[in-house]
């Protein structure tokens, strides 16, 4: 591989498992925002000083085998949320056969959505406006993890229980698209180690469906 194509950064979803080299505690499971040959960048709520070795296991897609690293903090910003911090990571130690799974999968991405037609789980995080269907003055506001066609994870501070229906409103994190309206239903919820909860469409408001399907394709485009 050559250096541009270990550069080459990919704006995708997943997650990772990680805890501090050597440490006894349980591994945490947080969500990648970008991912390059020479490493990852992934949003948590626990504070990581520079130079702090951590070890990992990558999933990239929903059904894929974990990708082993090892890898040291570089940085970390406050992100949407002062609650949320967005951690950049690069690999010290990834065995030969990780590696080569790792680059090829970035590196034929973009074609294989051509091919495929498919549209993955995009990073996208941006402030969300929300209200209950149910109580439209019961309303909150919400950051965004991911989004895809048929639905999107939400980092929220409100305990809302599977099955509840809400209408959202946000801006993409794009200059070309306009603010959008979809209606989610809450599939599933999880409180550790941040309080989110996963959505499917079942609504979408005038042109939303065609902004995202567009946002998707340009974000995935770029590397």
């Amino acid at each position: 591989m050559t250096e541009l194509d270990r550069n080459k950064k990919l704006a995708i979803s997943g997650e990772v498992n990680y805890k501090i080299r050597n440490s006894i505690a349980m591994p945490v499971t947080v969500m990648i925002y970008e991912i390059s040959g020479v490493g990852v960048k992934f949003v948590t709520s626990e504070t990581l000083e520079p130079e702090t070795l951590l070890e990992m296991e990558l999933r990239v897609t929903e059904t894929s085998d974990p990708i082993s690293a090892i890898g040291k903090v570089v940085d970390q910003k406050i992100g949407q949320s002062k609650f949320l911090l967005n951690t950049e990571v690069e690999f010290t130690e990834i065995d030969a056969k990780y590696e080569s799974r790792l680059l090829h999968f970035i590196n034929n991405f973009a074609d294989d959505i051509k091919v495929k037609r498919t549209m993955p789980r995009c990073s996208m995080m941006t402030n969300v406006y929300y209200s209950h269907l149910s109580d439209a003055a019961n309303q909150g506001t919400c950051i965004s993890a991911d989004i895809c066609m048929i639905g999107m994870k939400l980092y929220i501070s409100e305990d809302m229980p599977v099955g509840t229906k809400i209408r959202l409103t946000f801006t993409m994190p794009d200059k070309y698209a306009p603010p959008v309206a979809v209606i989610g239903e809450v599939v599933w919820k999880k409180k550790e180690p941040q309080k989110m909860i996963g959505l499917k469409f079942v609504g979408f408001e005038e042109y939303a469906e065609e902004r995202i399907y567009n946002y998707i394709k340009r974000t995935l485009e770029k590397f």
